[in-house]
């Protein structure tokens, strides 16, 4: 069996969600300065009707914050 080495999973390291995190090593993190909150599955309404899901990651503080859009063709199930 092989050892994949990825980065925080040891206790007290931040966590690095998805398989690009698998065999790295990162340093040197910044320490996060908000508290976050997560809302799963929240349904995002398209030009054609349809709705996609996605996870919202953002402060729980209230006020205006830098947006990062990430897409992927895979499931968002992947997880380590």
């Amino acid at each position: 069996m092989t050892t994949i080495r990825a980065s925080g999973i040891e206790p007290g390291q931040r966590r690095l969600n998805g398989p690009q995190t698998t065999g790295r090593e990162y340093r040197n993190l910044s320490q996060p300065t908000h508290a976050m909150t997560r809302d799963d599955d929240v349904p995002v309404p398209m030009r054609d009707g349809i709705k996609l899901l996605a996870d919202v990651h953002r402060p729980a503080e209230p006020g205006r914050h830098p947006v990062l859009i990430a897409a992927s063709p895979y499931p968002r199930q992947i997880r380590i």
